[in-house]
């Protein structure tokens, strides 16, 4: 069995006019507890953020968990998807654990597979 991939910094979406733009010009899907916001842009390179709202976790400790918990996850199942910027935002309103991430990113990952340009109509 190989060894995953590392998430490194250089994958991070972290810029604030890539995720507003991001919000609203790209498509989004739900796959609860978790919405993905996403779109495709040419061949570059992989870019995904993780958040957590404050509206349902008061606590910054709890937000803090479940982006760790959503990285954790995305890190061991992460499959090259070449143009790709997403955010991913935890929308439930307990603390998740780390089967149940595990599951969600999986079918994330499926349904990403099947959106990219040129993967045809699965």
């Amino acid at each position: 069995m190989s060894t995953p991939r590392r998430y490194t910094r250089a994958e991070r979406l972290k810029s604030r006019k890539r995720i507003e733009a991001l919000f609203q010009s790209g498509k989004s899907f739900n796959a609860f507890p978790l919405k993905v916001f996403y779109h495709w842009e040419g061949d570059g390179a992989t870019l995904i953020g993780f958040g957590a709202p404050k509206r349902n976790f008061k606590r910054a400790v709890d937000r803090n968990r479940i982006k760790r918990l959503l990285r954790e996850a995305w890190r061991l199942q992460q499959e090259p998807l070449p143009g790709l910027q997403a955010f991913i935002i935890f929308t439930g309103k307990d603390l998740p654990t780390q089967a149940e991430m595990m599951t969600r990113i999986g079918v994330i990952l499926r349904k990403l597979h099947g959106l990219r340009p040129g993967a045809g109509t699965a």
